[in-house]
């Protein structure tokens, strides 16, 4: 496959159009810049130094989602499907979390980040970020609280074992 064709992933019934993975840490400067690793910037950005990306906060943990924009208007796209947000309070309110400290960024000409600092609270970042690939986004956590939340090797084994199984099953 040569450079210039995109590379497609099908994964669980959808189509990608890159793979995000691998892990890596990086450290923040005094203005909560941190450098994006540059295989995972490629993979972001789809060689666009310019490509916008969107930045969030994961509802279910405490890291940060990095997502091209087009990822994140599928998403947005799924939400308003299943939401009414024109007339009940609840999904209005559900609405307005999830958009309330969503970050449209682009990557500045070194391939930094900036971070602010809600997003730098949120994370309770000390100077070291990892990154990790989440196939069609990035997550970044405080290196700290990465290391702390991980699974051990016999429950990340039982637990994959299991998915897999119950998804074979007819």
């Amino acid at each position: 496959m040569g450079e210039s064709q995109e590379k497609t992933l099908i994964l669980h019934r959808k189509k990608f159009t890159f793979m995000l993975i691998g892990k890596s840490d990086a450290k923040t400067d005094a203005k909560g810049r941190v450098f994006v690793p540059a295989t995972m910037r490629r993979e972001l950005t789809k060689g666009d130094e310019n490509a916008t990306v969107v930045l969030r906060r994961d509802p279910n943990r405490p890291c940060l989602i990095v997502e091209p924009i087009d990822i994140f208007e599928q998403r947005v796209q799924q939400m308003m499907e299943r939401l009414d947000v024109e007339w009940n309070p609840d999904d209005q309110q559900l609405l307005m979390e999830f958009t309330a400290d969503v970050e449209q960024t682009t990557l500045d000409n070194q391939g930094r980040l900036l971070l602010n600092k809600t997003h730098l609270d949120f994370l309770n970042a000390k100077n070291t970020l990892t990154f990790v690939g989440m196939m069609t986004h990035l997550v970044i956590w405080d290196a700290e609280t990465f290391v702390k939340q991980r699974m051990d090797a016999d429950t990340f084994a039982q637990t994959l074992n299991n998915k897999m199984a119950r998804k074979a099953q007819p």
